[in-house]
């Protein structure tokens, strides 16, 4: 078959292509408008969804929940507040087991009097035993009040607890903060790096887990940390408005702390174990000197260790993240995400295991995202000038398919997003406007033979 180059509309490329380039700029620049959000939100949902089961980054330590699930709810008679001798028991499970990282999902502040005591007598031998050992943090989850009329919309105030006195004071006790954004359709897909608060009338920033994760990670000096956090503090709370700086810097590593939609996105790539819809991720790890792989998280029922009378074997936490968290209805802690329904406790962990991974979602520049969108218009400007509409449609489909999305799948895998809503978008448009200039000219030539 021979190509007819004489059906080449140069003007029509140039122009589509002029046309591609004015959407693309329109599109980058005003990404609050609603077809862009929406096809920004799909597209980053379905590459995490085909993402999900596949390679993790080399090196990453792996996460355990030890996890108060519905059969064990039920062998403690369902309490209202966690009983806090299985709790004790759990931390202990962990921190002894060699858990890098423990993180206690579990509401604190509400006590009975005889638990509170219980509670800050464990407290302050476990921050004795933490300071000992110099190389293990506990991460403790502070609540805050619900605003009423009249409080100001700029921070939110802290809840007390007995134990504050005995986190402040220990180096390897954290309190972190539980809280996430909500999207419109009750999906939970970005973070919230820091919390700004009021305690006592003093203004205190309280990190995330992720953040103080991160942090722990690239600077080993808890009060560096600490100090850097306080940073962005104004003299009082009276004057709390935005964050003085857009991002903080730990070691060499920085991450954005005012980030748009984007950048603020969760990578999922741990599913909800309960449920069989996504394979999981397997990563490398160093035993007895032998690299093997494991889970990248694993799920184990916290009545296996609470309810026991013997000791079990913890080497399953051993330099792990581990969360102790709940997963059981009643817990009413279970959310949607693009992975399908989680507890709060695994989407804490899949956004610890984000930002630590790849840090923020780096976009790709609206140079690159240009050219694609310059070399996919050309292409499809031409079919439509050597082939029928229909065929033309459904080869400038495939190709968009076969060129954006594996490109946006390696490109994800490696924290960097390709936009592909926006190239999409435009080249829908601009398929339609080829579509539209050839009916025109085929209408124009049947008139011109009429005549």
């Amino acid at each position: 078959m021979s190509i007819n180059f004489d059906n080449l509309n140069f003007k029509s490329i140039t122009r589509n292509i002029l046309i591609g380039i004015f959407l693309v700029i329109l599109m980058q620049y005003n990404k609050d408008l609603s077809l862009v959000k929406a096809q920004q939100e799909i597209g980053m949902d379905f590459m995490m969804q085909i993402s999900a089961g596949t390679s993790v980054p080399d090196g990453i330590t792996p996460y355990v929940m030890l996890d108060i699930d519905s059969k064990t709810y039920r062998s403690w008679d369902e309490p209202v507040l966690t009983p806090h001798d299985k709790l004790i028991k759990l931390i202990n499970y962990s921190v002894k087991g060699g858990a890098v990282i423990t993180i206690v999902d579990i509401d604190v502040s509400v006590t009975s009097e005889r638990d509170s005591t219980e509670l800050s007598k464990y407290f302050v031998s476990l921050a004795e035993y933490l300071s000992t050992s110099k190389s293990q943090h506990v991460f403790l989850m502070k609540t805050f009040k619900e605003r009423i009329d009249g409080e100001s919309p700029q921070y939110r105030l802290q809840r007390s607890s007995e134990l504050d006195e005995i986190v402040s004071s220990s180096d390897y006790i954290h309190w972190t903060s539980p809280l996430f954004e909500l999207d419109t359709d009750m999906t939970v897909r970005r973070w919230r790096l820091v919390e700004k608060t009021c305690f006592n009338n003093t203004p205190v920033i309280i990190p995330s887990a992720q953040l103080l994760a991160y942090a722990l990670k690239n600077e080993t000096d808890t009060g560096v940390i600490y100090k850097k956090l306080s940073g962005f503090l104004p003299d009082n709370c009276k004057e709390w408005q935005g964050l003085v700086s857009d991002s903080i810097k730990f070691g060499d590593a920085t991450v954005n702390l005012n980030s748009d939609k984007v950048l603020k996105r969760i990578i999922y790539e741990m599913p909800w174990s309960y449920q069989g819809d996504y394979a999981y991720p397997y990563t490398s790890v160093v035993q007895n000197g032998n690299e093997v792989s494991v889970p990248l998280f694993t799920a184990l029922s916290a009545g296996i260790i609470a309810n026991s009378t013997s000791s079990v074997d913890a080497s399953i936490v051993n330099n792990r993240n581990v969360i102790i968290g709940a997963s059981y209805p009643g817990s009413r802690d279970v959310y949607s995400t693009p992975l399908g329904l989680m507890p709060g406790s695994v989407i804490v962990l899949n956004s610890l295991h984000s930002l630590i991974s790849y840090g923020d979602i780096k976009p790709v520049s609206t140079w690159m995202i240009l050219l694609v969108n310059i070399i996919l218009i050309s292409i499809i400007t031409c079919l439509y000038s050597f082939i029928s509409p229909i065929a033309a449609s459904l080869v400038s489909g495939l190709l968009t398919a076969i060129v954006i999305l594996p490109a946006g799948m390696l490109l994800f895998k490696d924290g960097i997003w390709l936009d592909f809503a926006v190239p999409l978008i435009v080249v829908q448009i601009v398929e339609v406007l080829a579509r539209a200039e050839m009916l025109w000219l085929k209408y124009k030539d049947k008139q011109d033979d009429n005549v």
